[in-house]
Protein backbone atom coordinates (compact mmCIF):
# COMPACT_ATOMS: atom_id res chain seq x y z
CA UNK A 1 0.00 0.00 0.00
CA UNK A 2 2.77 2.37 0.77
CA UNK A 3 4.20 1.98 -2.73
CA UNK A 4 0.82 2.90 -4.15
CA UNK A 5 0.53 5.95 -1.89
CA UNK A 6 4.05 7.04 -2.85
CA UNK A 7 3.18 6.77 -6.54
CA UNK A 8 0.02 8.86 -6.06
CA UNK A 9 1.93 11.51 -4.09
CA UNK A 10 4.68 11.63 -6.72
CA UNK A 11 2.19 12.05 -9.57
CA UNK A 12 0.36 14.81 -7.69
CA UNK A 13 3.68 16.63 -7.09
CA UNK A 14 4.54 16.44 -10.79
CA UNK A 15 1.10 17.73 -11.73
CA UNK A 16 1.32 20.64 -9.30
CA UNK A 17 4.82 21.51 -10.48
CA UNK A 18 3.80 21.50 -14.14
CA UNK A 19 0.69 23.55 -13.41
CA UNK A 20 2.66 26.06 -11.33
CA UNK A 21 5.29 26.34 -14.06
CA UNK A 22 2.62 27.00 -16.67
CA UNK A 23 0.89 29.56 -14.46
CA UNK A 24 4.14 31.32 -13.60
CA UNK A 25 5.17 31.40 -17.27
CA UNK A 26 1.80 32.85 -18.21
CA UNK A 27 2.02 35.34 -15.35
CA UNK A 28 5.54 36.34 -16.41
CA UNK A 29 4.41 36.96 -19.99
CA UNK A 30 1.43 38.92 -18.74
CA UNK A 31 3.67 41.02 -16.49
CA UNK A 32 6.06 41.76 -19.35
CA UNK A 33 3.14 42.93 -21.49
CA UNK A 34 1.86 45.09 -18.65
CA UNK A 35 5.28 46.70 -18.27
CA UNK A 36 5.51 47.39 -21.99
CA UNK A 37 2.09 49.08 -22.13
CA UNK A 38 3.14 52.39 -20.48
CA UNK A 39 6.25 52.54 -22.68
CA UNK A 40 4.14 52.05 -25.80
CA UNK A 41 1.63 54.63 -24.61
CA UNK A 42 4.43 57.09 -23.81
CA UNK A 43 6.07 56.49 -27.20
CA UNK A 44 2.79 57.02 -29.04
CA UNK A 45 2.02 60.13 -27.02
CA UNK A 46 5.46 61.66 -27.58
CA UNK A 47 5.28 60.85 -31.30
CA UNK A 48 1.85 62.47 -31.55
CA UNK A 49 3.07 65.55 -29.67
CA UNK A 50 6.11 65.81 -31.96
CA UNK A 51 3.89 65.64 -35.04
CA UNK A 52 1.61 68.28 -33.52
CA UNK A 53 4.56 70.60 -32.93
CA UNK A 54 5.76 70.14 -36.51
CA UNK A 55 2.24 70.77 -37.84
CA UNK A 56 1.86 73.94 -35.76
CA UNK A 57 5.29 75.13 -36.89
CA UNK A 58 4.21 74.64 -40.51
CA UNK A 59 0.94 76.49 -39.86
CA UNK A 60 2.90 79.36 -38.28
CA UNK A 61 5.21 79.62 -41.29
CA UNK A 62 2.66 79.07 -44.05
CA UNK A 63 -0.26 81.15 -42.77
CA UNK A 64 -0.49 84.76 -41.68
CA UNK A 65 -0.62 88.11 -43.43
CA UNK A 66 1.19 86.57 -46.41
CA UNK A 67 0.13 82.98 -47.05
CA UNK A 68 2.33 80.53 -48.91
CA UNK A 69 1.24 77.25 -50.45
CA UNK A 70 2.84 74.05 -49.29
CA UNK A 71 4.30 73.38 -52.74
CA UNK A 72 5.88 76.84 -52.85
CA UNK A 73 7.29 76.35 -49.35
CA UNK A 74 8.99 73.09 -50.29
CA UNK A 75 10.22 74.67 -53.53
CA UNK A 76 11.80 77.49 -51.47
CA UNK A 77 13.40 74.95 -49.15
CA UNK A 78 14.81 73.28 -52.25
CA UNK A 79 16.45 76.53 -53.34
CA UNK A 80 13.91 78.01 -55.75
CA UNK A 81 13.50 81.78 -55.47
CA UNK A 82 9.96 83.10 -55.57
CA UNK A 83 9.90 86.92 -55.67
CA UNK A 84 8.56 88.35 -52.41
CA UNK A 85 7.64 84.99 -50.90
CA UNK A 86 11.22 83.78 -50.52
CA UNK A 87 12.20 86.81 -48.48
CA UNK A 88 9.11 86.75 -46.29
CA UNK A 89 9.29 83.04 -45.54
CA UNK A 90 13.03 82.38 -45.44
CA UNK A 91 14.12 85.65 -43.82
CA UNK A 92 11.18 86.46 -41.55
CA UNK A 93 8.69 83.70 -40.81
CA UNK A 94 10.87 80.57 -40.72
CA UNK A 95 13.63 81.98 -38.47
CA UNK A 96 11.03 83.46 -36.12
CA UNK A 97 9.16 80.15 -35.89
CA UNK A 98 12.34 78.13 -35.35
CA UNK A 99 13.61 80.50 -32.67
CA UNK A 100 10.23 80.33 -30.92
CA UNK A 101 10.41 76.53 -31.03
CA UNK A 102 13.95 76.51 -29.65
CA UNK A 103 13.07 79.02 -26.90
CA UNK A 104 10.08 76.92 -25.82
CA UNK A 105 12.16 73.74 -25.81
CA UNK A 106 14.85 75.53 -23.80
CA UNK A 107 12.35 76.73 -21.20
CA UNK A 108 10.89 73.24 -20.92
CA UNK A 109 14.33 71.68 -20.51
CA UNK A 110 15.37 74.28 -17.96
CA UNK A 111 12.20 73.64 -15.94
CA UNK A 112 12.74 69.89 -16.04
CA UNK A 113 16.35 70.29 -14.89
CA UNK A 114 15.28 72.70 -12.16
CA UNK A 115 12.65 70.31 -10.83
CA UNK A 116 15.02 67.33 -11.07
CA UNK A 117 17.83 69.09 -9.22
CA UNK A 118 15.48 70.09 -6.40
CA UNK A 119 13.75 66.68 -6.42
CA UNK A 120 10.43 68.45 -6.30
CA UNK A 121 7.98 68.17 -9.23
CA UNK A 122 6.18 71.32 -8.04
CA UNK A 123 9.34 73.46 -7.75
CA UNK A 124 9.10 76.94 -9.19
CA UNK A 125 11.62 79.80 -9.18
CA UNK A 126 9.26 82.20 -7.39
CA UNK A 127 8.61 79.76 -4.55
CA UNK A 128 12.30 79.35 -3.75
CA UNK A 129 13.25 82.99 -4.18
CA UNK A 130 15.41 82.61 -7.25
CA UNK A 131 13.34 85.15 -9.17
CA UNK A 132 14.18 87.84 -6.58
CA UNK A 133 17.89 87.07 -6.95
CA UNK A 134 17.57 87.16 -10.73
CA UNK A 135 15.78 90.53 -10.53
CA UNK A 136 18.50 91.96 -8.30
CA UNK A 137 21.18 90.70 -10.69
CA UNK A 138 19.35 92.20 -13.68
CA UNK A 139 19.13 95.60 -11.96
CA UNK A 140 22.82 95.41 -11.03
CA UNK A 141 23.70 94.50 -14.63
CA UNK A 142 21.71 97.47 -15.96
CA UNK A 143 23.46 99.84 -13.58
CA UNK A 144 26.94 98.44 -14.23
CA UNK A 145 26.52 98.07 -17.98
CA UNK A 146 24.99 101.53 -18.24
CA UNK A 147 28.11 102.96 -16.63
CA UNK A 148 30.31 100.94 -18.97
CA UNK A 149 28.33 101.93 -22.07
CA UNK A 150 28.32 105.60 -21.02
CA UNK A 151 32.12 105.54 -20.78
CA UNK A 152 32.42 104.37 -24.38
CA UNK A 153 30.00 106.92 -25.85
Amino acid sequence: MSAMADAVRESSRNTNTNTNTKVSAATGAWMREQRKAPRRRRTLLMGAMGLLVIALLAVNVLLGSYTVTILDFFAMLGGKTIPGASFIVMENKLPQALLGLLAGASFGTAGAIFQTMLRNPLASPDIIGISYGASATAVAAFVILDCVVRDYR
